[in-house]
């Protein structure tokens, strides 16, 4: 009845579910939500990488007339979970950090309603500046960092340079 909420709030504008859970229940919730996302969808998955890899090798493909990346805009419409493929492919340091499933983390960082709200988004900008060419992520809103990344120094405008 809890998932129902954010289902019915986003269509009605508020959902009389909400009375029905106390303060601790919700955050008993949203521990679930963000254990359930981690173990399977991100970097407590064993299996995930090879699960990601190929979804996002199924989506890249050369054949510009089904996949137009050669447009100087595209749009790939996805789902949370995509999103948590992507970011977890990505290997970034601020997402690996273990979730405990026997009791309750009040500072784990990986939480599933910040990292995939309703209307999440993954951003990837290509800049060119002369010659080269960088990539940099936004993830709602906000520049990631992808020095974690093996192939990406530190940088703080979050650029990477993309070589040809």
């Amino acid at each position: 009845m809890q998932q129902i909420c954010a289902f019915e709030t986003s269509n009605r504008g508020y959902s009389d579910f909400y009375d029905i859970f106390n303060q601790k229940d919700w955050e008993s919730y949203k521990y679930v939500q963000d254990l359930s996302f981690y173990y399977s969808r991100s970097f407590g998955s064993c299996q995930l990488i090879t699960i990601a890899e190929n979804h996002v090798n199924t989506t890249q493909t050369n054949n510009t007339s089904s996949f137009p990346v050669d447009q100087p805009f595209y749009l790939d419409m996805a789902h949370d979970s995509d999103i948590m493929y992507m970011l977890t492919i990505m290997d970034l340091d601020f997402l690996k950090q273990k979730i405990p499933s026997k009791y309750m983390d009040p500072t784990h960082q990986f939480i599933s309603s910040w990292l995939v709200p309703f209307d999440a988004r993954l951003n990837f900008e290509v800049l060119s500046c002369g010659s080269d060419n960088y990539i940099r992520a936004i993830f709602n809103g906000m520049v990631l960092p992808l020095d974690s990344m093996s192939d990406c120094p530190k940088n703080s405008d979050g650029l990477c340079k993309v070589d040809d």
